[in-house]
């Protein structure tokens, strides 16, 4: 009797960014598969995680830079300046994933908020609470959907909607706040998705909260699982990164 072991194909990719916007990409496939016999063509579960190009506008804000192509971020580290940040500033950022290869995929995506020499609770954060408000500097994409807040697979606090569902894990003591955003129905071949399109600095904080931004620092890491024996987005990274989805 022919037999195949079921074959696992994951890929992660990482994408960075500091208010010097350190960009940066790391790649792995998995394969496992066994042939009998006979001659079979392994699937590929394959994302790109990329962002668009900026420039200055006369305001100083970083708008899309329409000339350039979509910065795609790659196994050694690449720095981009975008300068010192100032009160009501705007700049474009839009991490997005793809599905590039040719089979469905579940995917999921971790963005980390990492303090600096700063204190990013000090001016983001909530009293009595050890987490942030996410929406206070990142906006669009998933996070402009209307959203739902409750229970979701064992976790609190979710924000849920038919689309992706989101909560928060913080580490107030270790200056991290880990946001892990799940896409609801898998990924066919060549869609993607954007989790935000803008990063603000209010416009009503001063230097001294500016201050806390020092060394401040957003990571955005994509994951993607196949799609057969996994029945939703939660258990499949769960299933194949226990090292990032273990709550």
């Amino acid at each position: 009797m022919k037999q195949l072991k079921n074959k696992l194909l994951v890929c992660n990719i990482l994408l960075c960014v500091s208010i010097l916007l350190l960009v940066y990409t790391t790649v792995a496939y998995f394969t496992d598969h066994k042939e009998i016999s006979n001659t079979l063509t392994a699937g590929n579960v394959s994302i790109e995680l990329t962002e668009t190009a900026v420039k200055p506008d006369d305001a100083g804000n970083l708008i899309k830079d329409e000339t350039l192509p979509r910065i795609v971020g790659r196994e050694t580290e690449t720095q981009h300046d975008y300068g010192k940040v100032s009160p009501g500033q705007i700049i474009h950022k839009d991490p997005t994933v793809k599905n590039t290869g040719n089979e469905m995929a579940w995917v999921a995506v971790k963005v980390t908020l990492t303090d600096g020499a700063g204190d990013l609770h000090k001016i983001m954060g909530f009293d009595g609470y050890d987490g942030v408000d996410i929406t206070t500097i990142l906006t669009g994409g998933l996070l402009s959907q209307r959203i739902h807040v409750g229970t979701w697979n064992g976790q609190h606090d979710v924000w849920y909607n038919d689309n992706f569902a989101m909560f928060q894990v913080p580490s107030r003591r270790e200056g991290t706040y880990d946001f892990y955003f799940f896409v609801s129905a898998p990924m066919e071949e060549k869609q993607s998705v954007t989790i935000f399109d803008t990063l603000t600095i209010p416009g009503y904080w001063d230097n001294s909260q500016l201050q806390e931004l020092i060394d401040f620092k957003i990571t955005v890491r994509a994951f993607a699982v196949q799609t057969t024996g996994m029945g939703t987005c939660f258990e499949a990274m769960q299933k194949a990164f226990p090292d990032y989805f273990t709550f």
